[in-house]
C-alpha cells in the first residue's frame, strides 16, 4: 500500500510543476491580465496528476509482486514522477503544436515521433538523475508523505503570492469623464463611431453580394453611405489587424505581428491623434487579445475589455489552460451546466448598452469610440427557444454534416447581430445624434468556413481571412449609395478619420484618405499600370488600386500577401526577405477562389509581385525604425508608386484658448 501512496504522492508533485510550466507558457504568450493560471494550474493538475499517480502506483506494486527483486521507495517515486510528468507533458505539447501549427486537424507522423523522442530522452535522464537526488540529496524527503505535503504546500503558496500580485498595466477598467471642453475648432466637426465585427465576411453581407442571406442594419447603413467592395485587412490575426487599423501601418512597421507582440509606446495611434484635438476618447474590446497590456489602450480615456464570465471559478489566463479547456468539456458533455454566450465574449447587446452609456455621458462632447463585436467568432450558438445551445466549438468539424450546421450558425448569427445593431442605430438617430457622427462599419479579419479544409481565424492569407466589409456612413448621408469598386485598406481608414477631423497626421502613418477627391472620378487618360493585363473594360478601374500588404504569423511561419491590381501573391517560409520562399499567384478576376496557382506558368508576374512585396515590407520597416517619416528617394518613389503616400491635410492651428486638455496628457 505504501508504493500505490508513494505513486500517488510523486503524481501531487509532479502534476502541478507540469501545470505551472503551462501557466508560465500562457502568461509569456501574451500581456497577462491576471496571474491566477498559477493557482488554478497547481490545484487543478495536483488532482489529475495525484490520479494518474495512484494508477501508477498500482501498476508498480502489481510489477513488484510478480518480481523477485525488491523495489526501493526512490525509484518507485522517480518512475511514478516520470510517467505522469511524461503523460501531461505529452499531451499539453500535442495540444500547443495542433493548435499552433496544424490547425486542429490532427499531428502528422513525423511530429508525434518528435514529441515522442523528445519526451522519451527526458524520460531516460529522469531515470539516472531521479534515483540519485531521492537518496543524495535534501530532496529525500519528498519519499515521505509528511515532506511530499510541504513541497506541495511551498508551491500552492508560491500560486497563490503570484496570484494575488497586480498585473502590471491591468488596473481596473473605471468610467472616465474628463472635464476637458471641446474647442471651438471641433465643433464644426463629426463624432466619430468606429464598429468591428470580428469574423464578419464581406461575402456574407447582402449589399455585397445579392445572394446571400439579406443583413437589414448592414444593408441601410451601405445604402446611406459608401461601400467599398475591395477592402483588405493588414492581418489575419487579430491583434496585428487592429494595431493596423488603430496607426494607419502595416505590421512590418507597427510591429504587432501576432497576439504574442505588443504595440510600442512610440507608435501613434489614431486614439492619440483625436485626443489631441481634443475629443474624448473610449473602446470597448470583447476579446483578451486585446486587453491592456496589448499596448492598443494608447491615447483612449475609457478602454473597457468586455469581459467574459468564465466558469468554474476561472479567470482569463485560466481559462486558456488546456486542463481547464478539458474539464469545460467534461462538464458540457456530462450536461453538468447550460453553456453560456457570455463565458466566451459579451454579446453584442451588452457592447451597444455600454455605447450607449459612453454616448450618453459626452453627448455635449466630441466623442470617438470604437465597439468590438464578436458573435461570428468561434464558438457560434443555436439559439433556440429555450437557452443557446452551442453548434460549434472552434475545433475542425469531422462530418460534412456539422460543416453545414456551423455555416447556418454562423449566418444566424449573424442574422442576429444585425437586429441588435439595428436597433443601436436607432438609437442613435432617435437622440438626434446619426447625422452629426461618422460611422465606420468593418472587420478586422474575416474567417475559414470550410475554404481548404479550414475552419474559424484560419492560418493564413487568403481572401476568407483578409477580405472584409467597408462602409462608411458620412454626416448628413453624405455620398449615400456610393459605391468604390477598386482596391482599399484598413490602415486608410485613420487617415480618413484624421482629415475629417481636420487632425495633422502623424509622419509615420502609411494609409490615404479612402475620399480624396481625384479618387471619385475615373477621367479618360489614365495611364495603365505596368502590372494590369491589357483587358478591356471590366479591368479599367483597376488602375487606381492600393497595393494591399498583409502579413502574418503563425507559428513560426511568416506570412505575407500582396494584393494588387486584380492579381494576388502569397509568399511564406522565409523571415528573410532575401531568402528563397514559398510563393503562390493567384488570378482574383478569373479564380476569386484562389484555386489555381499561376506561378509556373506566370513566373514574370511572380517576380515582378515579389519584388514589390519586398519593396513595401522594406519601406514598412524603415517607417517603424525611422518614425520620422525621412526615407530614402527609392523607396519613396516605390511606395507612391502602390499607394503607400498621403497627402497632408490643410487645416488652421487652434488658438492657445482652444487648446484642448490644457495641463493634462493623453492617456498612456
Amino acid at each position: 500500500m505504501r508504493r500505490v501512496l508513494t505513486g500517488m504522492a510523486a503524481g501531487i508533485v509532479a502534476g502541478p510543476m507540469v501545470g505551472q510550466l503551462e501557466a508560465l507558457y500562457v502568461l509569456t504568450s501574451g500581456p497577462p491580465s491576471d496571474y491566477l493560471a498559477l493557482l488554478y494550474a497547481t490545484v487543478l493538475y495536483a488532482i489529475c496528476g495525484g490520479a494518474l499517480g495512484l494508477v501508477v502506483g498500482a501498476l508498480l506494486l502489481l510489477l513488484g509482486a510478480l518480481s523477485t527483486q525488491p523495489r526501493r521507495l526512490s525509484t518507485t517515486y522517480t518512475i511514478s514522477f516520470l510517467l505522469v510528468a511524461s503523460c501531461m507533458g505529452i499531451a499539453l505539447t500535442r495540444y500547443e503544436v495542433n493548435r499552433l501549427y496544424f490547425k486542429g486537424l490532427g499531428l502528422p507522423g513525423g511530429a508525434e515521433a518528435m514529441i515522442l523522442a523528445g519526451f522519451a530522452l527526458l524520460f531516460l535522464a529522469g531515470l539516472w538523475i531521479g534515483p540519485i537526488l531521492l537518496t543524495r540529496t535534501p530532496f529525500k524527503i519528498v519519499i515521505r508523505l509528511r515532506g511530499t505535503a510541504a513541497l506541495y504546500g511551498a508551491l500552492l503558496l508560491l500560486a497563490v503570492v503570484f496570484s494575488l500580485s497586480p498585473v502590471s498595466g491591468g488596473h481596473a477598467d473605471g468610467w472616465i469623464a474628463p472635464d476637458r471642453p471641446t474647442p471651438l475648432h471641433l465643433l464644426d466637426r463629426p463624432n466619430v463611431l468606429v464598429i468591428v465585427v470580428d469574423s464578419l465576411r464581406a461575402d456574407h453581407v447582402g449589399s455585397y453580394t445579392p445572394e446571400a442571406q439579406a443583413t437589414p442594419a448592414l444593408d441601410e447603413l451601405a445604402a446611406e453611405g459608401v461601400l467599398f467592395e475591395q477592402a483588405v485587412a493588414s492581418s489575419s490575426d487579430m491583434r496585428a489587424s487592429f494595431a493596423s487599423l488603430l496607426t494607419s501601418q502595416t505590421p512590418s512597421a507597427h510591429g504587432v505581428i501576432d497576439h504574442r507582440t505588443v504595440l510600442a509606446a512610440e507608435s501613434t495611434t489614431l486614439s492619440e491623434v483625436l485626443w489631441e484635438e481634443g475629443m474624448i476618447t473610449g473602446a470597448l474590446p470583447n476579446h483578451d487579445h486585446l486587453a491592456r497590456g496589448a499596448g492598443l489602450q494608447q491615447g483612449f480615456d475609457w478602454y473597457s475589455l468586455m469581459s467574459p464570465r468564465y466558469p468554474l471559478l476561472a479567470s482569463q489566463s485560466a481559462s486558456k489552460l488546456a486542463g481547464f479547456k478539458a474539464l469545460r468539456g467534461l462538464a458540457r458533455s456530462q450536461l453538468l451546466y447550460e453553456p453560456r454566450v457570455d463565458e466566451h465574449y459579451q454579446p453584442a447587446a451588452a457592447v451597444f448598452e455600454r455605447a450607449t452609456d459612453f454616448i450618453g455621458m459626452n453627448r455635449d462632447r466630441r466623442w470617438f469610440l470604437v465597439l468590438h463585436l464578436m458573435e461570428l467568432h468561434a464558438p457560434l450558438f443555436d439559439y433556440g427557444e429555450d437557452s443557446p445551445e452551442l453548434a460549434w466549438d472552434g475545433l475542425p468539424p469531422t462530418e460534412e454534416q456539422q460543416g453545414l450546421r456551423i455555416q447556418q450558425a454562423y449566418t444566424q448569427e449573424l442574422l442576429m447581430l444585425d437586429q441588435q445593431l439595428g436597433e443601436f442605430m436607432a438609437w442613435l438617430d432617435e437622440q438626434g445624434l446619426a447625422d452629426g457622427t461618422l460611422v465606420v462599419l468593418t472587420a478586422e479579419r474575416g474567417t475559414e468556413l470550410g475554404e481548404r479544409g479550414g475552419w474559424g481565424a484560419g492560418s493564413g492569407l487568403h481572401d476568407e481571412l483578409i477580405r472584409v466589409p467597408l462602409i462608411l456612413r458620412l454626416p448628413r448621408c453624405e455620398l449615400a449609395g456610393t459605391v468604390v469598386p477598386w482596391q482599399v485598406r484598413l490602415l486608410d481608414v485613420p487617415t480618413t478619420i484624421a482629415h475629417e477631423l481636420g487632425a495633422s497626421l502623424p509622419d509615420a502613418w502609411q494609409g490615404q484618405d479612402l475620399l480624396d477627391e481625384p479618387l471619385w472620378t475615373l477621367g479618360a487618360g489614365v495611364d495603365p499600370h505596368p502590372l494590369h493585363d491589357p483587358l478591356a473594360g471590366e479591368r479599367s478601374w483597376m488602375e487606381l488600386d492600393r497595393a494591399a500588404l498583409s502579413e502574418a504569423m503563425h507559428g513560426a511561419d511568416p506570412q505575407r500577401s500582396l494584393r494588387y491590381g486584380g492579381f494576388k501573391l502569397l509568399r511564406h517560409g522565409a523571415e528573410n526577405l532575401h531568402d528563397p520562399g514559398l510563393f503562390e499567384l493567384f488570378d482574383l478576376v478569373e479564380d476569386p477562389g484562389e484555386t489555381l496557382d499561376l506561378s509556373p506558368v506566370r513566373a514574370d508576374l511572380a517576380v515582378e509581385m515579389e519584388r514589390r512585396l519586398v519593396a513595401l515590407v522594406e519601406f514598412s520597416r524603415m517607417v517603424g525604425e525611422g518614425g520620422g517619416g525621412r526615407f530614402d528617394a527609392a523607396s519613396e518613389d516605390r511606395a507612391r508608386d502602390m499607394g503607400y503616400e498621403r497627402p497632408e491635410p490643410e487645416r488652421r492651428e487652434p488658438s492657445p484658448s482652444e487648446a484642448p486638455g490644457a495641463g493634462t496628457s493623453p492617456p498612456p
